[in-house]
């Protein structure tokens, strides 16, 4: 029989409602339990934690299924605009059929992520729901968050930032995924012990070594980017170093709009639009760099692998269109410029100091 998709919706109005009779203030019980979950595993956000609206079962049953259900709102949400992107047509979000034509492909291959993610949100929630099995509710938290992946990763694939809201949505449904395993993990001491060795074994080993020979590698990023990016996913030095310039990908990707949207602006300073030009040709020329990287490690190519990364770094580090150029821009750029451009070259960065472990 074929699994109700209605629940998502009926929950929407739910969580509407108690956000309406609820007060700003956060629960202490809230507080504490988001924090535990933090400690567990740093990919956690603690603003969006406390943000949960816990009326009732105040404790962290009650409290991960409420995130596993704005998982699943979120999921459904996304579903919703794709659908209603599909049937309008992509040529408000494509300029001509090619991208059209790979506009739809992504779309198509969110659909089905964010379906699947719908069910496995609903369905982790019902395991939490029965109060017994933390295993049960964690694996289906999983296969969500991996389900919402596929959406960002074919976005990735084909050259194009997510259109709003989907962007949006895929972004809190990962997170809601990630705060609902980790909150799950806080049940007793032994089952949170039993997590926190398991998130970090690998990713908090490599991350830190790649730290350890390379002092401009941001140990925080790489964690909480790279734990997010994996979604499930074996976890080892390849993959780490794919998932980093798969993520340097997607920034350059986003920073290039950035500055698209800001050429196209007619507020826009024009003497500041020479370098917005030369920024954009710079982060076009980096995507392909990383993507040429990202497919010498998913062959195993080390010494390719290496040399394409250094191509990616050297692009994003290009003098016209670096972190000092931007800022010099009158007025500075808004703050979502920036920081994309900053994350590409930390992630080439990251990605090329775990290359350098591979023996």
């Amino acid at each position: 029989m074929k699994p109700s998709m209605t629940r998502p919706v009926a929950l929407v109005a739910a969580v509407l409602a108690s956000i309406l009779s609820s007060a700003c203030t956060v629960d202490a019980t809230l507080a504490l339990t988001c924090k535990a979950a933090a400690a567990i595993d740093v990919r956690v956000n603690l603003q969006m934690c406390e943000s949960l609206m816990v009326t009732k079962d105040k404790d962290a049953w009650g409290m991960a299924r409420i995130a596993a259900d704005e998982g699943a709102i979120n999921a459904a949400m996304a579903s919703k605009a794709i659908n209603k992107t599909l049937l309008a047509g992509s040529a408000s979000v494509a300029s001509d059929a090619r991208e059209s034509l790979f506009m739809n492909s992504a779309l198509g291959t969110c659909l089905r992520g964010f379906e699947q993610a719908t069910l496995s949100f609903s369905q982790a929630s019902e395991e939490i729901g029965m109060r017994r099995n933390q295993l049960g509710g964690r694996n289906k938290l999983d296969g969500a968050l991996a389900q919402v992946q596929e959406c960002k990763d074919a976005f990735a694939m084909h050259g194009s930032p997510q259109p709003q809201p989907l962007a949006q949505n895929t972004s809190d449904a990962i997170q809601m995924a990630i705060i609902a395993n980790a909150i799950i993990c806080t049940v007793d001491a032994a089952v949170a012990s039993n997590c926190k060795a398991a998130l970090s074994a690998t990713l908090d080993s490599t991350c830190k070594a790649a730290a350890a020979s390379d002092p401009r590698v941001n140990l925080q990023l790489c964690v909480s980017k790279l734990g997010i990016a994996l979604s499930g996913r074996t976890a080892n030095a390849w993959s780490l170093a794919k998932a980093a310039c798969d993520e340097g990908i997607y920034k350059v990707i986003l920073a290039g709009s950035d500055a698209a949207t800001l050429l196209e602006d007619k507020s826009t300073v024009p003497s500041n639009k020479p370098v917005l030009t030369t920024c954009a040709e710079v982060f076009d020329k980096a995507d392909m760099a990383f993507a040429l990287a990202s497919e010498q490690i998913e062959q195993r190519n080390l010494a390719a692998a290496a040399s394409r990364m250094d191509e990616a770094l050297a692009r994003v580090q290009e003098k016209q269109c670096d972190g000092a150029a931007l800022r010099a821009l009158v007025p500075t750029p808004p703050q979502k410029l920036l920081q994309n451009a900053a994350d590409s070259v930390q992630m080439a960065i990251i990605a090329k100091a775990i290359i350098n472990l591979i023996k």
